[in-house]
Formats: C-alpha cells, sequence, structure tokens
C-alpha cells in the first residue's frame, strides 16, 4: 500500500475523501485557495473605469465587517495618464456613491460583506500602508498577485486611491478581486 492509497482529505465535517493524481503525471491534484473560495461562493469581484482629470482622484471605500470572515484583497490598476496609486487604512470617510460587487460564482446567493463606495468624501486618509506611481500607459497588477495581496482588518476603513499626476485627463481602470474566509485556527 502506498501513502497515495491512504492519503485522505476531509470534504465536510464528517465527510472525507481519497485524494486524486493527476493520470498524465501523477501529481496530486489541488487547487489554489482564491479558486476554491470562487467555488465556494465566498469570492466576489468589482471592476469599474473612469476619466481622471488633471490632479484629481479616483477613490474608493471598502469598509470590512466586523465578524471573524476576513478580506483577502488583490488589486489590478491600469492608468492611462501618469497617477500615483495609494492604500490606507483606518480613513475616515463620508458619503460617497455605494456600489456592489458581484459573487464569482454565479450560481451562488452569497453576498460580501463589505461596504464598497466611489469616490467617498475624505475626513482623514489614515495610515498610508503602501503606494506606487505609474508612468503612462502602464499597468500595475496581474504578474504577481501575492504582491498586492491585503488580509484586511475586520471593521476598518480602507481607502484605495489613484491620482492623476499628468497635466491631462486620462482614464483609469481598477479590478477589485477578493474572497472572505474564516480562519481554520
Amino acid at each position: 500500500m502506498s501513502l497515495w492509497d491512504v492519503l485522505r482529505g476531509m470534504i465536510s465535517d464528517t465527510e472525507d475523501r481519497r485524494a486524486w493524481l493527476d493520470s498524465a503525471s501523477h501529481a496530486l491534484e489541488t487547487i489554489e485557495i482564491e479558486h476554491f473560495e470562487v467555488h465556494r461562493g465566498d469570492a466576489y469581484t468589482i471592476a469599474r473605469f473612469t476619466s481622471v482629470a488633471a490632479g484629481a482622484f479616483y477613490d474608493w471605500e471598502f469598509t470590512t465587517p466586523n465578524t471573524a470572515k476576513w478580506l483577502h484583497m488583490f488589486f489590478d490598476i491600469e492608468v492611462e495618464a501618469e497617477s500615483e496609486i495609494s492604500v490606507y487604512e483606518d480613513a475616515d470617510l463620508g458619503v460617497g456613491g455605494v456600489d456592489g460587487a458581484y459573487n464569482r460564482n454565479r450560481n451562488s446567493a452569497n453576498v460580501t460583506g463589505a461596504t464598497i463606495k466611489i469616490n467617498p468624501a475624505i475626513n482623514a486618509l489614515g495610515t498610508l500602508l503602501w503606494s506606487w506611481k505609474l508612468g503612462s500607459g502602464k499597468k500595475f497588477g496581474g504578474e504577481s498577485r501575492e504582491r498586492n495581496e491585503f488580509v484586511m482588518k475586520q471593521d476598518t476603513t480602507y481607502l484605495f486611491r489613484v491620482k492623476n499626476t499628468s497635466a491631462s485627463p486620462g482614464w483609469v481602470s481598477v479590478q477589485f478581486h477578493w474572497y472572505e474566509l474564516t480562519n481554520k485556527d
């Protein structure tokens, strides 16, 4: 009997199954946690684009729920004009346009626990966690998701800010992808 004959994994609190191997390579078949959360119906996305005037901002607010289900956030930003991107934690924000995210499993009725607003009023930026400068026509993100993943603190407001630092208007495209996970331990 080989190790592969006894290797098993739980598929629920009470049921286990034998692990599967790929028939071509005999490698253990697995999927990344992000992919798994899509299947579970706990992964969400929102993507928008807009034209941003020279010197103006495109701001996104994410307020996380006060639960043990934490948001694991990835984001991709593309710009037409030279821009600065910043992420702030514990921002003090006011009124903004409320937006909704889509569940990435279109068969799931689950909804995100986060509150999302576009261009909220800014009372205080909060603590700068991360910043990046982009040149004209450059893209940030996509090459390495781990580079820009945040496990967001519960019951906290985050500000994702894109500032057009050029002398001309330009479009900005943002994509936010996250899954919501309760730690097992």
